[in-house]
Formats: structure tokens, C-alpha cells, sequence
């Protein structure tokens, strides 16, 4: 019987005519809980006699923003995987990074890796471990800062976007992330149920940033007020 975290992104990924049409998909793994579950999930569902014709490119960036040692620790379980799985991968390091507004240019040179990715090997889709948690902190980020109506809609699902090279050429690409309407607690139930292999960014314990604050402290009062809190901001 397929699992039915399995069977629902099965179901989000066929609902997009992009995902029927995509050949070879880039997986962005950083080795947290939610690129690793997505990366297993997608392993299983190219298995599948339907999907056996399509091709899975892992691509992990190292933001050289921690020690060296919790990124080499996350590079080799991402490497791992992908040999043990036969999957093509690409590993790219952000050789200059910077001290202000730290959170944009990481992001930056991240889809610029993920950009040379898809051009270098033709690939017709880029997919994200982005979940539910992400949207609603990304919502109440925009919220705090001001926003419009059109500015608070959270992380979109699927989209085309315009990416930019090392060379600065434009890398059209479709962008899918099948996790975005599934709460992280059940990403770390699955790894847990699977034996999904996973790091935790310690930065993310930090309150130095605004997201982690949200994360740690906002969204868990309003969960305490409301257990459905997620689903509702979903909905909204």
C-alpha cells in the first residue's frame, strides 16, 4: 500500500501539466529534514512504472556560513545518497560570502548554482522541499515588514521563473515544490517512520534572524491559541 505521504505528493505533482511534461527534474537538497524527505519520497516515486522515464538531478550548495565540518558532514550524506541511488549530482559552494543581508544573497547565489544546474544538464524543472511552516513564516515575514495583497500570497507551489547564471544569462525554468501544503512535524514523522537520514541546521535555533524568531516564537503562540493555525493560513 503506497504511504500516504507518498500518495499525496504523488497526487499535487499530477495535478500540474508541468510535471507530465518535465523529463529531468533538479532536486535542491541541503540535507535538512525537508530536501531529504522529498529526495527519498521522489526516489520512490520515479520507481513507479509511469514515472521510470524520468530522470532525478541532485544539486547541494554549500553556504559556507557555519563550520566547515557541518558542511562537509552534510555534502557527504547528500553524496552518499545520491551514489547509492544512482542519481546524478552537482555540489556548489558560495566561494564569497557576505556579512549584511546575509539571508537574500545566500538565496541569491543558491538559484544561480541552481540555474548553471538546469542549463548544464538541460533540465526542465527545478524542485524544492519548501512546506507548509515555510509559507506561513514566509507570510507573516511580508506581514511584519508591509506588504501588499499580492506580496502576502507565501511561497507559490508551481511557477515559471526566470533564473540567472554565473555568466548572467537567463535560465527560464519551472519551479515545483510538492511539500508546500504538508506541516513539518509530519516531514520529521516520515524521516522517523522511513529511517530518512537527515542534519539539522543549527542557525536555525538562532534568534538573530526574523524568520527564526517567527518560527520559534509566533507561530507557536498562534498554534497554541489555534491547533489549526496552519491550515487556516493555508486556506487563507
Amino acid at each position: 500500500m503506497m504511504e500516504i505521504l507518498l500518495r499525496q505528493v504523488k497526487r499535487q505533482l499530477e495535478s500540474w501539466s508541468e510535471w507530465e511534461t518535465s523529463r529531468k527534474i533538479v532536486l535542491a537538497v541541503s540535507g535538512g529534514v525537508d530536501s531529504m524527505v522529498l529526495l527519498q519520497i521522489m526516489s520512490e516515486i520515479v520507481k513507479l512504472q509511469e514515472y521510470a522515464s524520468k530522470e532525478l538531478i541532485v544539486a547541494h550548495f554549500d553556504h559556507q556560513l557555519r563550520s566547515p565540518e557541518a558542511h562537509a558532514a552534510e555534502k557527504a550524506m547528500v553524496k552518499h545518497y545520491a551514489e547509492r541511488h544512482q542519481f546524478t549530482y552537482f555540489m556548489g559552494t558560495w566561494n564569497n560570502p557576505v556579512d549584511v543581508n546575509v539571508e537574500a544573497a545566500a538565496r541569491d547565489a543558491r538559484y544561480q548554482f541552481f540555474a548553471d544546474v538546469l542549463k548544464g544538464s538541460e533540465a526542465d524543472a527545478l524542485m524544492t522541499g519548501h512546506h507548509l511552516n515555510d509559507t506561513v513564516e514566509t507570510f507573516l515575514m511580508r506581514l511584519l515588514r508591509g506588504t501588499s495583497i499580492k506580496g502576502s500570497r507565501g511561497i507559490p507551489a508551481n511557477y515559471q521563473r526566470i533564473l540567472t547564471d554565473q555568466h548572467q544569462h537567463a535560465v527560464l525554468t519551472n519551479i515545483m515544490r510538492p511539500l508546500i501544503s504538508i506541516p513539518k512535524q509530519e516531514l520529521y514523522e516520515y524521516a522517523a517512520t522511513h529511517e530518512v537520514e537527515f542534519i539539522e541546521d543549527a542557525t536555525n535555533d538562532s534568534h538573530k534572524h526574523l524568520r527564526n524568531r517567527i518560527r520559534h516564537q509566533f507561530v507557536p503562540l498562534f498554534e497554541n491559541e489555534n491547533p489549526q493555525f496552519l491550515n487556516n493560513m493555508l486556506a487563507l
